[in-house]
């Protein structure tokens, strides 16, 4: 029953919770209510990923489709032509999730900031990937984006406990180095296109306005046009009558 507090808006989350629990309690269900006075209010991008998966499953269901054929792609050793293809629809389909994200964000007067949208983006591309040990729509905190083994088509694995060292700083493992390197590239890439939309946005307007100008001038000329064609009429009618 939980599942419905993932769905409210973010400054409702509070006495929502408070209020469940209180249904909950007055059923006799203690266990149940427990639970939900237990549920965290969400991070801002959390929610927004939430609600991608409650409010935009079509947007939700083709990256899950696309991440799974991406995935399939590596594991079949398929050919560099077909890996850059899923990956490019896996990249599609990701964009269009956060563009849904961004609209329950302003909706809910949410500031729809880069830094927040990739965290959305970062969060859905874990769930998509399986990340273990969360529930896709009901996250309090956002994730951290799927390392270099989901990215190549492997099955995440449950984090692995820290364990207490000798002394000393330990080497980081090459694999994780490797790891850290790709989540930069990643992260790196994410940046660059969030600002190539936010130009593409820019040019979008200027080209609208450039066109309702040209359309403005269009109707200026042809009024112009109008008018010369009857000062000629008026003018040839005036030599008519004089001749």
């Amino acid at each position: 029953m939980t599942d419905e507090l993932y769905q409210v808006p973010l400054g409702d989350f509070t006495a929502a919770r408070d209020a469940l629990a209180a249904r909950l309690k007055a059923a006799g269900d203690k266990e149940a209510a427990a639970a939900a006075k237990r549920a965290r209010k969400p991070s801002v991008a959390a929610w927004a990923a939430n609600q991608v998966v409650w409010h935009a499953g079509d947007a939700w269901d083709r990256l899950l489709s696309t991440t799974k054929a991406l995935r399939e792609k590596h594991e079949k050793a398929a050919s560099a032509d077909e890996l850059r293809q899923a990956g490019r629809e896996q990249r599609e389909a990701l964009l269009a999730c956060e563009a849904r994200a961004a609209e329950q964000l302003a909706a809910h007067d949410h500031a729809a900031s880069p830094a927040v949208l990739q965290k959305v983006a970062h969060t859905l591309l874990a769930l998509a990937y399986g990340a273990p040990g969360v529930a896709p729509g009901r996250l309090d905190q956002e994730l951290q984006p799927p390392g270099f083994e989901a990215l190549a088509g492997m099955t995440l694995a449950a984090p692995v406990p820290a364990t207490a060292s000798s002394g000393g700083d330990q080497p980081t493992p090459p694999g994780r180095a490797a790891q850290k390197a790709a989540e930069a590239r990643l992260a790196e890439s994410r940046r660059a296109v969030l600002k190539a939309r936010a130009r593409l946005a820019t040019e979008a307007e200027r080209v609208a306005a450039a066109e309702k100008q040209l359309d403005a001038a269009r109707r200026t000329c042809g009024d112009a046009r109008r008018k010369l064609e009857a000062a000629e009429a008026e003018e040839a009618a005036a030599q008519a009558a004089l001749d």
